[in-house]
């Protein structure tokens, strides 16, 4: 029934969020993982991404007059995967903006009438939060950084008279 499905997609889409949370916590409190942390981080961002624009996609062979999406999802995808080929912060910035413009498509699908104004609502509300742990893990990994420079300065040698 509607209600089951309804249940089904709220559960899987929040046991989504639920890595995204457990990397962003176990890199700031294993502290001599943090690299291997990020790069997971960062992969598991991209690995949503593809699955939300897959998903998408599928909607959208359904709907011929919409078949731009098609496009959009495909390089959406494309530039998420790139972004694993530079940095882990460049790739959490690049993926901010895939998830962004994923719901920017989301929105005509709604608008389209071809979701449900649940699901939409759902996927408002997941891609805000996620893009807020994204936001919140580049901020922790600059102000560690900002903080590791700061007090790894050592005061030059002062001459002795």
């Amino acid at each position: 029934t509607m209600n089951n499905l309804k249940k089904t997609v709220q559960v899987l889409t929040i046991g989504g969020i639920l890595p995204f949370l457990l990397l962003a916590v176990s890199s700031i409190l294993l502290k001599e993982h943090t690299e291997s942390f990020q790069s997971a981080f960062s992969n598991y961002s991209t690995a949503i991404v593809c699955f939300v624009a897959g998903s998408q996609w599928g909607l959208l062979l359904k709907k011929a007059t919409l078949s731009f999406i098609l496009t959009q999802t495909n390089l959406i995808t494309l530039i998420s995967i790139c972004g694993l080929f530079i940095n882990p912060l460049g790739s959490n910035i690049i993926n901010i903006v895939c998830f962004l413009w994923l719901l920017y498509l989301e929105r005509i699908l709604f608008l389209n009438q071809i979701t449900a104004p649940w699901y939409f609502y759902l996927r408002k509300n997941t891609t805000i939060t996620v893009v807020l742990i994204i936001f919140a893990k580049i901020l922790q990994v600059k102000s560690c950084n900002l903080l590791i420079l700061i007090f790894s300065h050592r005061p030059h040698p002062q001459p002795i008279v």
